[in-house]
């Protein structure tokens, strides 16, 4: 695999690795909220790492610092 496929891989890599930690509840990750309602959570939420889980949408907009320094 040339290095310029090996990137493209990695980045695509990447992207599902941020999906399915922000925005994908898993039901292994059940809580109840304050209403007795089970619930499901995201890892990131699990963590503490966000208050929310994340849509499709806020994954793609998303500025980090990285991107506004380079």
């Amino acid at each position: 695999m040339d290095l310029k496929k090996s990137r493209v891989a990695n980045k695509s890599y990447e992207a599902l690795l941020h999906l399915f930690n922000l925005c994908i509840e898993h039901g292994g990750l059940e809580f109840e909220d304050k209403r007795k309602v089970k619930c499901k959570n995201t890892p990131a939420k699990e963590c503490g790492i966000t208050e929310s889980t994340w849509t499709l949408k806020d994954l793609l907009t998303f500025k980090s610092l990285k991107t506004l320094i380079t």
